[in-house]
């Protein structure tokens, strides 16, 4: 595969998703996704944090 390809399946699966899941533009599910991936994040640094502590 080349970067084409990879690139116009990548956009082609957010604008998918975004209408899937009924986000008014695609920025709004990046924005969601970003959000839970900083979710996920600081979980596993609490997570981390506490049991190298307790």
């Amino acid at each position: 595969m080349d970067a084409t390809r990879i690139c116009c399946a990548s956009e082609n699966g957010t604008r998918l998703t975004t209408k899937l899941l009924g986000f008014p533009d695609v920025g709004a599910g990046v924005r969601a996704c970003y959000g839970l991936l900083t979710l996920t994040a600081l979980k596993k640094l609490w997570d981390g944090v506490s049991g190298y502590l307790g």
